[in-house]
Formats: structure tokens, C-alpha cells, sequence
């Protein structure tokens, strides 16, 4: 009797441990798909310059957008930019002396993005980018600083081009956009930009971040973790 019976308690704890297993792996599986499941939509910052060409010369737009990003495949943002800058080239005023020309622009922009590639390493895209706000403009003497002339009024601008995102770990990326820029409205007169522009930056993809975290804190549940520092590295570069 007391044999029949041991025999019994431990066919029911290699049971109940088979059970445990299969039920912790059917879990963990089921809850890395809900982790690694790519969401409707997530939030986006990313901070910006622009470096544009006009008349042999470069001006340096600076900014940021926010926004969304809808099923990994359009993105949809709110931008700021701001240019104050001296432009290059003089002009004669009547008694033959020379003045400066500073150019204040601000606007604000919308844009929509449509990501058609994106791999591992790669995400390509084609960014339209509408823009809207005020420029001044103002003519110093060059001699003695002395203002001459500012001129204010609204401008409105569109930029087109093409994007591409390089990802040598999932966590960062490395963003170029070439494209042109053309003035739509311009109040003042001459301050145009238009012309060939090329913007840089970095990317950081917070989900990401946070879906390795999520991942890493799992494994650790499910004690398929194995070496941490192994478990870490594959995490971000896989």
C-alpha cells in the first residue's frame, strides 16, 4: 500500500511539472506576440535640421515635429522651425555704400510622410511638408550697424523630398532627408529660400526601447533569460 501510493504522488508531481511547463510555454508564447505585435499607431518626436541652398550659399533651418505614426506606414506630425541668419550676398544702397541683410523666419508646419520600404536596417520614405508663418527682414548699414529698413509680413512654404533611415541598432537610427523647397506666399521681398535642401538627425525609437524592456522582464518571468548580458545584446540587435 505505502509503495502503490508513493508510486501515485510522484506520477501526479510529474504530471502536474509537464503541466506547468507546457502551460508556461504556451503562455510565454502567446504573451511575446502581444509584446512583438506591431501597434495601430505610436507617438513620434523627433528633432530636426535643415540645411538649405540658395544662391550658392547654405542656411541652417532648426526645429522639431511630433505626431503619430499610423500602422508603420504613414506619418502624420507638427513641426516648429525658426532661420536667423545673415544672407550672404550685399547690395548697393543709393550713395553707393553697402548693407546687411538679416533674415528672421519662423513658421510652423504640418506634414505627412509615406513610409513605402522598412526593414531592419532600412526605412524609406516620401515626406510632404506644408509650412506657414512670418519672416522679417532687415537692412543694416555695414559700417555703423544703423537699420535702415525691416519688413515683416507672412510666408508659407512646401518642401518635398525624400527620406531614408539607416538602423544599425533597432534602438537608433541615423535620418537624412534630400529634397526642395519652394516658397508658396512670401510677403517680403527678397527672402526667398527656394531651392535644394538637405535635413539630418537622429532617430530614437522609443517603442522599441520599451518592447526590449517588456521582452527582457518576460524571459526573466518564463526563466528563459539565460545569460543577461547575452539576452541584452540580441534584444537590441536582432
Amino acid at each position: 500500500m505505502k509503495n502503490a501510493l508513493s508510486i501515485l504522488i510522484l506520477i501526479l508531481c510529474i504530471t502536474g511539472a509537464y503541466s506547468q511547463k507546457k502551460y508556461n510555454k504556451k503562455q510565454f508564447r502567446k504573451d511575446s506576440i502581444a509584446i512583438m505585435k506591431p501597434p495601430l499607431m505610436r507617438l513620434q518626436l523627433r528633432i530636426d535640421n535643415k540645411l538649405t541652398f540658395y544662391k550658392g550659399n547654405s542656411y541652417n533651418i532648426q526645429g522639431f515635429d511630433a505626431g503619430i505614426l499610423l500602422k508603420e506606414k504613414i506619418r502624420l506630425t507638427l513641426g516648429y522651425y525658426s532661420l536667423s541668419d545673415e544672407l550672404s550676398d550685399y547690395s548697393r544702397t543709393q550713395d553707393e555704400g553697402y548693407f546687411n541683410r538679416h533674415l528672421n523666419l519662423k513658421y510652423a508646419s504640418t506634414k505627412i510622410e509615406f513610409v513605402y520600404f522598412n526593414s531592419r536596417f532600412f526605412t524609406f520614405g516620401i515626406p510632404f511638408e506644408f509650412g506657414f508663418g512670418a519672416n522679417k527682414l532687415t537692412y543694416t548699414t555695414s559700417q555703423n550697424d544703423l537699420t535702415l529698413i525691416t519688413s515683416r509680413g507672412f510666408v508659407s512654404i512646401l518642401d518635398v523630398g525624400a527620406s531614408a533611415i539607416f538602423k544599425p541598432i533597432r534602438w537608433v537610427g541615423l535620418r537624412t532627408v534630400v529634397g526642395y523647397r519652394k516658397t508658396l506666399l512670401n510677403q517680403v521681398s527678397g527672402s526667398k529660400l527656394d531651392g535644394v535642401f538637405i535635413s539630418f538627425g537622429i532617430a530614437v525609437n522609443l517603442h522599441e526601447i520599451r518592447r526590449d524592456i517588456r521582452m527582457f522582464i518576460l524571459k526573466k518571468k518564463y526563466k528563459r533569460l539565460g545569460d543577461p548580458l547575452d539576452t541584452a545584446v540580441d534584444l537590441i540587435t536582432d
